[in-house]
């Protein structure tokens, strides 16, 4: 799978399942490595525009998903790693992007929960689950939820 992420640099898709298979694996080192170039993706780009008054406008690149998939796939790895300030700091930028997003917030209240910050943590719990409330996680985020309560 690492020979066909290499072959095909671009394929950001791909790189993103490898990441998972590394997670899955609790290779968090190697996934680290791999999130590196999707978390730095452009999200914009500049192009010369002659109608504009600077002669330039900002135009998507398409790439917005795979940077925030990526940094919340990071903020997962540090999370598991027992670093939960430098996963803090990955799924803010994630949110940064997509503030709206309950996986984001989902993420987010794991962090939280891992940091202490209990009341933080039941928000975003709250969150995820009025909004997917049928989910797969939903009955360990339920779990947390009642704990985050409990400890504040």
């Amino acid at each position: 799978m690492t020979k066909e992420v290499r072959a095909n640099p671009k394929n950001y898709q791909f790189a993103i399942e490898l990441v998972e298979l590394l997670l899955s694996h609790e290779n968090y080192n190697d996934a680290i490595k791999e999130l590196g170039r999707i978390t730095n993706l452009p999200i914009e780009k500049t192009i010369a525009d002659p109608k504009m008054p600077t002669g330039f406008r900002k135009e998507a690149t398409g790439l917005k998903g795979y940077r925030i998939k990526g940094l919340q796939l990071l903020s997962q790895c540090y999370r598991k790693m027992n670093k939960a300030d430098v996963a803090d700091g990955a799924i803010q930028s994630a949110l940064a992007l997509e503030p709206d997003n309950a996986d984001l917030r989902l993420e987010r209240g794991f962090v939280y929960h891992a940091q202490g910050r209990f009341n933080e943590a039941a928000e975003d719990f709250k969150y995820f689950l009025n909004k997917n409330g049928s989910a797969p996680e939903a009955p360990l985020v339920k779990q947390l939820l009642q704990k985050s309560i409990i400890e504040e």
